[in-house]
């Protein structure tokens, strides 16, 4: 058994703070380590004696069992291990001194406003390639070209609506590698498309928001890393008209290829 000397110490004088109100149940209990292994959907993450390799390099026990008088046992796993088995981001807030678990708010779109004011952010005409959150990268739809089609969500879809248009999907990468979104402007008022990875526990990684002007089309591509976990693996878009009670008439598709 590796020996966590830090740890221990810890736990023996916690142990040792128990025995003075009860020192039959600290004499009968005990701490075990790694004793246990972990699963997620089945598929096995951690084995029976291995170690979490902590952000600062160093082995930590992934599960420490903590067994009761009567037998009992009770498994406990670091808030960071959970996090990086569930895709939730996690981070320390020193100043109200707690662990914080998801992604802050993700800025809206603003779709209100006049154009001229200032209220309506200028987006990129075009996305900026590279950019990677989680298992995607935005890639050049070229390397799509030719690839054989394995999936659809959408497929020329045609949508009006006041109220702006969504849709994502959970991708595999053993369904294919390439997610291709193709979006064409057919009215008058431009429209921002959004793209974005959804986290397990809310929030929203996004990459770059795209304006289309009136008759553009805009084609969207991203590739999947080949270890994909599958809550990690869904992708939203969003198409928003630019503009007070702005229409988005749009066609739209979603394929996944291989």
């Amino acid at each position: 058994m590796k020996k966590y000397r830090s740890f221990t110490a810890g736990v023996v004088a916690t142990l040792m703070a128990v025995s003075t109100v009860g020192t039959a149940l600290a004499a009968s209990s005990r701490v075990e380590y790694n004793k246990a292994g972990i699963s997620l959907f089945g598929e096995n993450k951690v084995l029976t004696g291995e170690s979490y390799k902590a952000p600062n390099g160093q082995d930590v026990p992934s599960v420490i069992t903590y067994v009761d008088e009567t037998g009992g046992k009770t498994n406990y796993l670091s808030i960071r291990q959970i996090s990086e088995l569930l895709g939730i981001e996690v981070r320390w807030d020193g100043q109200k001194n707690r662990v914080n678990l998801g992604a802050d708010p993700a800025d809206y779109v603003v779709v209100g406003g006049k154009e001229d004011d200032g209220s309506i952010p200028a987006n990129a005409t075009k996305p900026v390639l590279g950019t990677a959150h989680g298992p995607f990268t935005e890639i050049d739809p070229a390397k799509a070209v030719g690839k054989s089609l394995t999936g659809v969500l959408q497929d020329n879809t045609k949508v009006q609506t006041t109220c702006g248009y969504s849709l994502e999907g959970t991708f595999y990468p053993e369904d294919g590698q390439y997610i291709v979104l193709t979006v064409t402007n057919n009215g008058s008022a431009a429209q921002t498309v959004t793209a974005g990875r959804a986290l397990t526990l809310g929030g929203f990684e996004k990459f770059t928001s795209v304006d289309i002007g009136a008759g553009e089309t805009l084609t969207r591509a991203f590739l999947i890393a080949d270890d994909a976990e599958e809550l990690e693996s869904t992708l939203a878009f969003g198409v928003y008209a630019k503009g007070v009670s702005g229409l988005s008439d749009i066609t739209v598709s979603l394929k996944q290829y291989k």
